[in-house]
């Protein structure tokens, strides 16, 4: 009894997307993963390490937005919240990795 209660109320049913909406979405995911590969060539024919930081952030950016069509696509909601979460790290993460290189740089400047 206690098992089919929990069944009951963990099962989501998500409405079916609409075929208009699936296009879109289709073109959407298409030009995300153009950019992706623009974005992936300039990573790779930059040498700056600031360009490449920025690129990199950029790169997370539109993947947790790719990772966000796909859940819209799918219509399962925990798409949204690995979107989030991987965007938040990314984010921390380049803070990080920019003050420590400002520090370093200053540091250089001022010996």
């Amino acid at each position: 009894m206690l098992c089919n209660f929990l069944a009951m109320t963990t099962t989501i049913v998500y409405p079916t997307v609409k075929p208009i909406l699936k296009i879109m979405l289709n073109i959407f995911l298409i030009i995300i993963s153009l950019f992706i590969c623009l974005i992936t060539y300039l990573f790779i024919s930059k040498t700056d390490i600031f360009t490449n930081l920025l690129i990199l952030n950029s790169f997370t950016t539109l993947a947790s937005l790719f990772i966000c069509c796909l859940g819209l696509y799918s219509g399962n909601s925990s798409y949204l919240d690995i979107a989030i979460i991987y965007f938040l790290l990314s984010f921390i993460a380049t803070n990080g990795y920019l003050k420590y290189f400002i520090n370093e740089s200053n540091e250089k400047k001022t010996d």
